[in-house]
């Protein structure tokens, strides 16, 4: 169950979701386009939080009344179905508990920027330079998937369609916080493309 300084930054958040849907209403804030997408963003987020914040409160006023059942007593069957509700609300909460701690984990404003990405293809010609386009037909096709936009900055092509590097920006939300520990070398192992 979220208890603590979680469920006190979930209900911040909550607040501040209410608080940006009225500056969004404001004819002053809409006449201020940077000022009002940027206040569409962080709503984008904050009303996911506030989302997460009312499951919270509705599994514990179901709870609540669970307990109060099982604390009374009386016909079988009814303290039966309070049992099962518990049961019940153990498995919702765990799963919002993990939820909710994924969605804090994006509450910094690193979290939702664009990034940039390259691609290089190491030692192996030919073979390491195809490599890379794959690798980049991955992403592209994570991209896709999430709703986000690529934008190519930069390619060196080879012969064979592989790419000596690419630099491309990824642009979407959340962006960052999916893509933040994406790095290092990448090495396969297979039956060479240009030997085939």
């Amino acid at each position: 169950m979220l208890t603590g300084p979680l469920l006190a930054r979930l209900a911040q958040l909550a607040a501040r979701s209410t608080e940006i849907e009225s500056l969004l209403a404001d004819p002053k804030v809409i006449a201020n386009q940077p000022q009002y997408q940027k206040l569409a963003k962080e709503h984008a987020f904050t009303a996911r939080a506030a989302d997460k914040h009312q499951q919270v409160t509705d599994i514990q006023e179901r709870r609540d009344e669970a307990d109060a059942i099982l604390k009374e007593g009386g016909d079988d069957d009814i303290v039966q179905l309070a049992k099962d509700e518990i049961a019940e609300l153990d498995a919702l909460e765990e799963k919002l508990d993990a939820e909710v701690k994924d969605l804090l984990l994006q509450d910094d404003e690193d979290a939702r920027r664009d990034v940039i990405i390259e691609i290089r293809a190491g030692t192996g010609g030919e073979e390491a330079a195809l490599f890379a386009a794959d690798l980049f037909r991955i992403y592209a096709k994570f991209a896709e998937s999430r709703g986000w936009k690529i934008e190519i900055a930069n390619t060196h092509h080879t012969e064979l369609g592989g790419f000596k590097e690419i630099t491309f920006g990824v642009k979407g939300e959340n962006v960052y916080s999916v893509l933040q520990f994406e790095s290092g070398g990448h090495r396969v192992q297979r039956v060479p493309t240009t030997e085939s």
